[in-house]
C-alpha cells in the first residue's frame, strides 16, 4: 500500500463514485460507514460516509415522493454499506406506501424481513403494507412477528388488533387491545390506553350490524398506527450511526 488517504463523503456523493473524474477505481471493499476502493496505481482510498444529507427526509415531508424514489434507487443501486443498504430500502418502501405503489412496497418488505429476520421495522414496514392492501390475514402475520422481535412496544399490538378485525377475528383483535393496554399503562400512555378501551367498546357494539359495516372505520385505525408509527415510533436514523 502506497498511500493511505481519509476523506468524508455524503451518500450522494458515494453514488456518483464510479463518475468521480478523480476516482477511476473500483470499490475494493465495503462495510458499516466505511468503503476502501482501490485505485488504478494500487493505492488504497478510505472513505468515511457521514450521515445522509440533511435535505433527504424534506423530500419526504415535502412529498416530493417520486423524486425520493428515484434517490433511494440510486442509492440501493451503488451498492453502499449494509447498514445504507437497509435503511434506503425501508425509506423506498415507506414511499411507494405513500404513492398507493402497495404491492412494491410489500416486495421490498417482504424481501427485507427474509434478509433482516429479526429487524423489527422490516417487519413493521410489511405490516403496514399489508394492512393498506386489504391483506388482514398477512398483516396480522407480520405484526405478531413484530410484537415478539419488541414486546414492549405498544403500537405493534394494535396494529395486530386491528389486523385480526379486518380478519373476521374480533375476539382476538379484543384480546391484543387488552395486552396493549396494558403496555400503555406501564408507559403512562394514557392518549393510547383509552383509545383502545374505546376500541374494545366499539369492536364489541359492531357484532350486531353487517360485516362490512365497520370498513371505515378500520382503515381509519389502521392508517392512524401506520403514521404513529413513521411519526413517533420509528427510528431509521439509528441505523446509521
Amino acid at each position: 500500500i502506497d498511500e493511505l488517504k481519509i476523506k468524508p463523503i455524503i451518500i450522494k456523493d458515494y453514488i456518483n463514485l464510479e463518475n468521480n473524474e478523480n476516482i477511476q477505481n473500483k470499490i475494493y471493499n465495503s462495510r458499516k460507514n466505511k468503503i476502501e476502493i482501490l485505485d488504478d496505481n494500487g493505492t488504497f482510498i478510505f472513505y468515511q460516509i457521514d450521515k445522509i444529507n440533511s435535505k433527504l427526509p424534506n423530500l419526504d415531508k415535502d412529498k416530493f415522493y417520486e423524486d425520493a424514489v428515484s434517490y433511494w434507487k440510486k442509492t440501493i443501486d451503488a451498492n453502499p454499506p449494509p447498514n445504507i443498504t437497509l435503511y434506503a430500502k425501508l425509506k423506498l418502501s415507506e414511499t411507494y406506501s405513500r404513492l398507493g405503489q402497495l404491492d412494491r412496497a410489500i416486495d421490498i418488505s417482504r424481501a427485507l424481513t427474509e434478509s433482516n429476520p429479526g429487524h423489527y421495522d422490516s417487519w413493521f414496514h410489511l405490516a403496514n403494507a399489508f394492512a393498506a392492501s386489504r391483506k388482514y390475514s398477512q398483516a396480522a402475520e407480520a405484526f405478531k412477528k413484530a410484537t415478539t422481535l419488541k414486546p414492549e412496544e405498544g403500537l405493534s399490538r394494535v396494529g395486530l388488533a386491528f389486523a385480526y378485525f379486518g380478519d373476521k377475528k374480533p375476539d382476538f383483535a379484543i384480546a391484543e387491545l387488552i395486552n396493549g393496554m396494558k403496555i400503555f399503562k406501564a408507559n403512562k400512555n394514557i392518549s393510547w390506553y383509552r383509545d383502545c378501551r374505546l376500541a374494545i367498546n366499539q369492536i364489541k357494539g359492531f357484532a350486531r350490524f353487517p360485516p362490512n359495516f365497520a370498513d371505515l372505520w378500520l382503515e381509519k385505525n389502521l392508517l392512524r398506527v401506520q403514521d404513529t408509527y413513521m411519526n413517533t415510533v420509528v427510528d431509521l436514523d439509528s441505523l446509521l450511526d
